[in-house]
Order: C-alpha cells, then sequence, then structure tokens
C-alpha cells in the first residue's frame, strides 16, 4: 500500500512538473510509452472528476446553509397571512363596534329616525 502511494505522489509530481532529477530519470523512461501517457490522461481524468464531485459537494453544502429548505419559507409566509388576518378581524371589529356619535349631521336633518 505504502508503494502504491509513493507512486501515486510520483505521478502527481510528475505532473505538476516538480520532479528531483533522479525521479526525472526514472520517470523518463515511460515517457514515451502510449499506454503510460494514457493512464496518465485517465489518471488526470479521474482526479479531476474527483475534485469536481468534492466542490460540488461543497458548494451544495453552502447553499443548504445560506438559503434553508422553502416549506420553511411557505410557513413563515402561512404565519404572516394568520397574523395580518387576525390584524384586520381586530380593526375592523373595534370600528364596527364603536360607540360613540356615528351619526351624519345631514341624515338627521332631513329624515326622523324609525321609531321602535
Amino acid at each position: 500500500m505504502k508503494e502504491s502511494q509513493n507512486d501515486i505522489e510520483l505521478i502527481e509530481r510528475y505532473l505538476d512538473g516538480e520532479l528531483s532529477k533522479d525521479e526525472a530519470m526514472q520517470m523518463g523512461s515511460f515517457a514515451n510509452d502510449a499506454a503510460f501517457e494514457a493512464l496518465l490522461a485517465a489518471y488526470e481524468v479521474a482526479k479531476d472528476d474527483v475534485l469536481d464531485e468534492a466542490l460540488s459537494h461543497q458548494l451544495k453544502s453552502i447553499h443548504a446553509e445560506l438559503y434553508p429548505e422553502k416549506s420553511s419559507r411557505k410557513l413563515t409566509y402561512r404565519w404572516i397571512g394568520v397574523a395580518a388576518t387576525l390584524v384586520l378581524l381586530a380593526v375592523f371589529g373595534y370600528l364596527g363596534l364603536k360607540t360613540g356619535d356615528t351619526a351624519i349631521p345631514e341624515f338627521e336633518t332631513y329624515f326622523e329616525p324609525y321609531p321602535y
């Protein structure tokens, strides 16, 4: 396992251009091999896919933190609607039941109230 890990690190340094002279000599024998080049290309694609998947997962988790599920927003809007309805009912109820002089002066000058 340790040897394969060292090989992966060696290949990554080769792709990044960070090999020492001894390592470059060792890898130089494989540089012209078509199968080795195909494996390097496949490794780069796989590495990019893994990085893209990790980045995608990280972005999704950040998005979930910043924007919670929409169902909670619908619940909030529903409560705001209920509160607004209650306020309107209270205001109109107060205005409808308010006692006091609500007669219009013009009406009283031209008409008499109906006797009970």
